[in-house]
């Protein structure tokens, strides 16, 4: 079977995409404004766009009712609701790991499309801000401003707080706002009619058909919804190149701990169940990690858990938060056991020798792992059919650049890549594959793609971090791969879309995101108190 593993691919008329995340959704409009492909389709199970963004309020209330009756996390989620004659109905719901009153960590002009700026807040009468100093420089006004965000770019130049506006800190998205923004990108660009919800990819196989044809074949499990409940059609179709955006936090990374998996289910949670601190009403917790999930399961549930909350920590965390007295920060755990004179209650032993007793629950802050079951590839020395994850999950093998398999570059990956400005880097990425697949960009070599991947691993080692961006800073980390991206893009005859410049004025931004963002934080409090 023959695969399209040289510098020149195959004549690609189809393509399908996996997931209508923001990865999914800027792929989409990416090739379909490419003009050189018969068809774009992109399949989503959910009933609606988003991805990890995707947030339905009332299912969420149902999740928190029934975590509060059975203390167990479900995915998927499955509901009961009224039928037309009065019976009970089932549906499946995959929800996302979002949960009521979050706010994004990353600031709005960051995250945004580059063809599609997030819509402004109304600005505050004050005078100019830093940020608009910044703007100013990034279109070359006057040696004044340059000089001065000099300073503020400097290695030694300190962010003065005080100096900022509100306005300059008020930057990061609420859940609901970074909805709006998605849903308003797919109506822009008009990308709905592309798009089938309710459809979910079972299967992505590289096949030779029947006729002769070599190229994916894609099972979709689809969901027909009426007044009865639910029914299921599977259906085939077959696509040139396949693009994986989606299914990033269906696997839960579960840590190694002694104790943790002979302690009663109920008692464990991980956070991507997580929806509302009435979880956790006047129970006592103890949360592994300190991302920002477990910052804000922390700082949200506060005011209702018993306190103190535990948070166990290997190091100090990378992410904004604000120090609250009614959170203890406790070394690592060594061992959990369940109590010897209250079989409801649990006690952990730390790596540093003390002991916390009388714990109601474990909410486990740990993060996820790669796993895609329902993609197989052809292995490289023989026809069988493999996964692209290893066995522990910790990366996706084969890749060049974290977005193209080197052996087979007719599928893609956007948004597996661990960064913290998704929106723009997944752009990034499409926009570079559109030009590969309708022949205005050439690939690398087969012998440079896949050296790629042992550049890689000398550079960052193979694991957990392999796809962490921020981790290669020999090759300029996040900004420089984005920019990269961008530069290749703009290399091909043509023009089009292309990614984000990182400018003078993003570069702050991303320099200084932690620091505003909790200097946000702490301005929210103290409105919120007064």
């Amino acid at each position: 079977m023959d695969r399209p593993s040289d510098s020149l691919l195959p004549r690609i008329k189809r393509i399908a995409i996996v997931g209508t995340g923001p990865g999914g959704l800027t792929a989409l409009k990416t090739f379909i404004e490419e003009g050189a492909f018969e068809e774009v389709r992109a399949f989503e199970r959910r009933d609606d766009i988003g991805g990890v963004w995707y947030f339905d309020p009332s299912v969420a209330k149902e999740e928190v009712e029934r975590y509060q009756k059975t203390r167990r996390g479900e995915y998927p989620f499955r509901s009961n609701e009224p039928r037309d004659d009065g019976g009970q109905k089932q549906r499946v719901y995959w929800p996302s790991p979002a949960y009521e009153g979050m706010v994004g960590n990353i600031a709005r002009d960051l995250l945004a499309f580059s063809d599609f700026p997030w819509p402004k807040p109304t600005p505050s009468p004050s005078s100019t801000s830093a940020l608009q100093n910044l703007e100013a420089h990034a279109r070359g006004d006057g040696a004044k401003t340059r000089s001065s965000t000099q300073d503020v770019e400097s290695e030694d130049a300190g962010l003065n707080m005080e100096s900022l506006s509100d306005e300059d800190v008020d930057i990061f998205p609420t859940l609901l706002e970074t909805i709006a923004y998605l849903k308003s990108y797919a109506t822009h660009f008009n990308l709905l009619p592309h798009i089938s919800l309710n459809s979910e990819v079972v299967s992505v196989r590289y096949r030779e058909r029947e006729d002769g044809y070599v190229g994916w074949e894609v099972k979709v499990k689809a969901r027909v919804i009426d007044g009865a409940g639910e029914s299921f059609t599977e259906t085939i179709s077959w696509w040139d190149a396949v693009v994986m955006a989606g299914c990033v936090y269906d696997n839960l990374a579960i840590p190694h701990i002694d104790g943790l998996e002979s302690l009663p289910e109920e008692q464990v949670l991980h956070a991507r169940y997580y929806r509302s601190p009435a979880f956790w009403a006047e129970k006592k917790i103890l949360v592994l990690g300190n991302g920002n999930s477990s910052n804000d399961i922390c700082a949200q549930s506060a005011p209702h858990a018993k306190t103190p909350i535990y948070r166990s920590i290997h190091h100090p965390s990378w992410y904004a938060y604000l120090p609250d007295e009614r959170i203890i920060d406790v070394q690592p755990i060594k061992r959990l056991y369940m109590m010897p004179n209250d079989d409801k209650k649990i006690g952990a032993e730390l790596e540093d020798g003390k002991i916390l007793e009388d714990i109601d629950a474990i909410v486990l802050g740990t993060g996820y792992r790669y796993e895609l079951p329902f993609l197989r590839i052809p292995s490289s020395d023989s026809q069988e059919d493999i996964t692209v994850t290893p066995p522990d999950r910790r990366r996706i093998l084969g890749l060049y650049k974290h977005f193209l398999h080197a052996r087979l570059p007719t599928l893609g990956f956007i948004s597996y890549e661990i960064v913290y400005t998704t929106f723009s880097a997944a752009q990034a990425q499409a926009c570079v594959l559109a030009r590969l697949y309708s022949g205005r960009l050439t690939l690398p070599s087969l012998e440079e793609r896949v050296a790629d991947e042992a550049k890689c691993v000398e550079e960052v080692g193979d694991n957990y971090l392999f796809h962490a961006l921020p981790m290669y800073a020999k090759s300029g980390g996040e900004p420089g791969y984005g920019q990269w991206l961008r530069e290749w893009a703009m290399s091909a005859p043509g023009g089009g879309s292309v990614g984000v410049q990182w400018d003078v004025r993003r570069r702050w931004l991303f320099k200084n995101l932690v620091k505003l963002k909790t200097e946000q934080m702490r301005r929210s409090k103290e409105r919120a108190e007064y």
